[in-house]
């Protein structure tokens, strides 16, 4: 990638509160024109790492370039970014363009350009009709858009939004999730997204890096952070997944490996150095799991796939699919998903033997 594709890079960037390191030594690349997310759970150092973009923090160390301009000491107005917080910060006095407009004026900008560009914008928000109103005049969504109109009528080169969405009811929020991921293909501009919200980060993000601990623990493609987790704390924070603790019995393809219980088990290679006798844990999604009635007392094992006895100690229903809770032979309990499909053959209920089967492709095998 060259340079000219970036749109914002930091380099080994540091921040601390007096003894606390809120980001720690981060590195990353956000490509011009992506859909780019920060995700992780509360005091990870996503918002903080927000702020440091728009200026409202400066690093301790390191540094942070915008289009390939260093931002060191540059206030947050000279900067080509701006700003959409959880609160929205719209002026309850004021119409809806005069709200959008305002910055605008600050600007000098003359009343007819002000007037055309303020129109664009409200049509790209789907508001065009509400520009007499006022805030309180509006339902959650609506200003939720008049503060992206605000923001995306002085034409920045990234917008920085800062959980956004957080006010709105699920409905709403799902709904606005498409709405925002449709508007930044329409206007082509970089989105970096703050949330805490794994699922809206899948659904609206061309990459995410997942913090924790102010450390960028990964950053990949959603498919490639769902799928295929760098570490133990991507792949619990992600989803909903099942660990099983083995120890590695020979590397190779697959790994083989042994559960307490003896039992061995095949799981996909990964680029960690592993090592006979280290343990280490299965990772594997619910949904890749696949559950029918026991044939086989024994445990069934293959190059590709594992087929293990166990029993159902819960089932709840969840519309689209049933969950499962399964105890395997030594103790572990796994949790399975099968969707609730027509011609969908076996249900079971708690105290049912089943053959609980997966394949090696669908594991990561994750040091412990």
């Amino acid at each position: 990638m060259s340079n000219s594709d970036i749109a914002i890079e930091f380099r080994q960037v540091v921040k601390k509160f007096g003894t606390v390191t809120a980001v720690d030594h981060v590195s990353l690349n956000i490509r011009d024109g992506e859909f780019f997310s920060l995700l992780g759970p509360s005091g990870c150092g996503k918002t903080t790492s927000l702020r440091m973009i728009a200026g409202f923090e400066e690093p301790t160390a390191g540094e942070i370039l915008i289009e390939n301009r260093p931002q060191a000491g540059l206030p947050p107005h000279k900067r080509p970014v701006n700003t959409v917080f959880q609160n929205y910060a719209l002026f309850p006095h004021m119409t809806v363009f005069q709200n959008v407009s305002f910055g605008l004026e600050m600007e000098k900008i003359r009343s007819s350009e002000r007037s055309e560009r303020v129109k664009s914008v409200l049509e790209m928000v789907r508001l065009p009709e509400m520009e007499k109103r006022r805030p309180r005049q509006l339902s959650g969504g609506q200003q939720q858009r008049v503060a992206l109109a605000r923001a995306l009528v002085k034409q920045p080169k990234v917008l920085l939004l800062d959980e956004p969405l957080g006010a709105l009811d699920l409905k709403l929020r799902k709904a606005m999730q498409v709405e925002l991921k449709n508007l930044q293909h329409r206007v082509g501009i970089t989105f970096v997204y703050v949330t805490h919200d794994q699922e809206e980060a899948l659904t609206m993000s061309d990459r995410i890096a997942v913090m924790d601990q102010g450390i960028v623990q990964q950053v990949g493609s959603p498919e490639e952070i769902y799928e295929r987790p760098a570490n133990r704390f991507v792949a619990d924070f992600i989803g909903e997944t099942n660990f099983i603790p083995v120890e590695i019995t020979s590397p190779g393809s697959p790994v083989l490996v042994s559960t307490a219980g003896g039992v061995k088990l095949p799981a996909e290679q990964t680029s960690q150095d592993l090592h006979p006798g280290e343990a280490a844990y299965i990772s594997i999604r619910p949904e890749k799991i696949q559950l029918f009635p026991l044939q086989n007392p024994e445990p069934v094992i293959s190059q590709k796939t594992a087929c293990l006895p166990g029993r159902v100690l819960q089932t709840i229903y969840l519309g689209t699919d049933t969950r499962y809770l399964i105890e395997l032979r030594d103790g572990i309990q796994i949790t399975a998903r099968l969707q609730n499909m027509n011609g969908h053959d076996f249900r079971f209920s708690p105290g049912d033997s089943v053959e609980v089967r997966w394949e090696a492709h669908h594991t990561r095998l994750l040091k412990a």
